[in-house]
């Protein structure tokens, strides 16, 4: 939804100067209801009220706020603030997102860039332009034949004043120069496709997604064929299609029975000689769950669990409930499915844990996991984990990390190098809950440059299927 709105906002500002009136004509892309179009909401009034930069801040962090510096749900609303309170200057836009802190990096270029776009490069003073000079720099592997920043604005407003040319002749740039019309493409058919809810499966379970198919179809029809991945089925495999049968629903089966679960699953559709195409289902992480464990009873030497002692349990981290790392995580997950009447799988979906899953356990305790990931070479990795309480994580039998802390969750509170082997790599996780609610997630990441942010995620690992381990 931010990015929806900032998108719109960008694109009326070609025509639009009066930021307020930008805001207020693309703020309904935020997600009615949520957190992130309270506090944009929230900021237009402080600032209709007449609060000071400092108080519409602290208005906003007592209203939602969040403590992970990078969180959009704060970070878009400063960024209006910043817009606003700017008042059209740069460097005071540039100043007031500064003075809101957080992710200072993104707040500041955001309203930067959206003045900048107002302003234009002439008007923009000399003392901000000179240090950043024309070269343009990007984070990413990206290359131009003219790597400045003049000329990609000059392309930018190029493409522009064709689009408005093809797409909308009622609107005149005025100045802009003479250009060759965009070439015709021919409007061959295109397949898109709409994810129904997650697109996120474990063995034994199946989604559904729409494909859509736009552009001229033979009037007689033609047919889609789906071609899934191994381990997966799909239904229907081939349906007729045609100018007035142009939506065809899907289910995706992620097979019980698959030895391997791959992070990244393409599927391919194929409409019969007209259009290709590919889409993508991500694979949950797959924990064993070895069981629940507590001490009935106060530490000797803890006094003020004792004085607690009716609340009757109590953990530790650094003590091994289970024999760890050697431990038989097999009989221990064949042990707990028993108990539990399924199997004690825990499916961790966009990285983040769910023990509900598997325990309704109250108070204090020690959950321990295990899992099997297939690593296609030998290689280094990050593993990046969100925590909000102590953990203990083994990797083939290694101690490779242990926190024994209580904090606020974010994706990214510890970050710890490992290396993994080729083939299978067991991780044994050890957590340990002390608050009311338990938050976790563990995933990878490429370890080639030296932050672990500037590495993409590992897309292609796959896990092991703990349910062939049942029988």
């Amino acid at each position: 939804g931010a990015e929806k709105m900032f998108s719109a906002m960008a694109a009326m500002a070609f025509f639009i100067s009066d930021v307020r009136r930008l805001i207020d004509m693309s703020i309904h892309h935020l997600p009615p209801g949520t957190t992130i179009a309270r506090l944009c909401q929230a900021a237009l009034t402080a600032y209709d009220r007449g609060l000071s930069l400092r108080e519409a801040r602290e208005q906003l962090l007592a209203l939602e706020g969040h403590p992970e510096a990078c969180d959009a749900r704060l970070n878009v609303p400063f960024t209006l603030l910043a817009l606003l309170y700017g008042q059209g200057d740069l460097q005071e836009t540039l100043l007031s997102a500064l003075r809101c802190g957080y992710d200072t990096d993104c707040t500041l270029a955001t309203s930067g860039a959206l003045i900048g776009q107002i302003l234009g490069a002439e008007r923009i003073p000399n003392h901000l332009k000179e240090p950043i000079g024309d070269e343009l720099v990007m984070g990413i592997q990206y290359h131009r034949p003219e790597m400045t920043l003049h000329a990609l604005a000059r392309d930018t407003a190029r493409i522009g004043v064709l689009f408005c040319r093809q797409i909308n002749q009622a609107i005149q740039i005025v100045g802009a120069p003479s250009l060759k019309p965009l070439p015709t493409i021919p409007q061959k058919p295109k397949l898109r496709v709409e994810y129904v809810g997650l697109p996120c499966a474990a063995p034994g379970e199946s989604l559904q997604v729409k494909v859509l198919i736009q552009g001229e179809l033979p009037s007689q029809g033609t047919r889609l064929t789906v071609t899934p991945p191994k381990g997966w089925a799909v239904q229907p495999a081939q349906v007729q299609v045609s100018p007035l049968q142009r939506e065809v629903q899907l289910t995706l089966f992620a097979q019980a029975e698959m030895p391997s679960l791959p992070m990244r699953n393409i599927f391919h559709l194929r409409l019969e000689g007209l259009a290709e195409d590919t889409f993508g289902v991500a694979g949950a992480s797959l924990w064993r769950f070895l069981g629940v464990y507590f001490d009935p009873l106060p530490p000797e030497n803890d006094a003020l669990a004792k004085r607690r002692a009716f609340q009757h349990h109590f953990v530790r981290l650094d003590h091994p409930y289970l024999p760890e790392p050697e431990i038989d995580i097999v009989a221990k997950f064949r042990r707990w499915s028993h108990i539990l009447g399924r199997p004690a799988l825990i499916v961790a979906r966009e990285r983040l844990f769910d023990l509900h899953q598997v325990t309704g356990l109250q108070g204090a305790y020690v959950a321990y996991l295990a899992r099997t990931i297939l690593s296609p070479e030998e290689r280094e990795a990050f593993i990046v984990i969100g925590n909000n309480d102590g953990y203990r994580l083994y990797l083939n039998g290694e101690l490779v990390a242990e926190r024994d802390e209580q904090t606020w969750w974010t994706p990214f509170n510890n970050v710890h190098r490992v290396h993994l082997q080729a083939g299978e790599n067991l991780l044994l996780l050890k957590l340990i809950k002390r608050g009311e609610e338990l938050r976790f997630s563990l995933g990878l990441r490429q370890a080639e440059k030296e932050h672990h942010n500037q590495n993409d995620w590992l897309v292609d690992l796959a896990d092991v299927n703990p349910l062939l381990e049942l029988g």
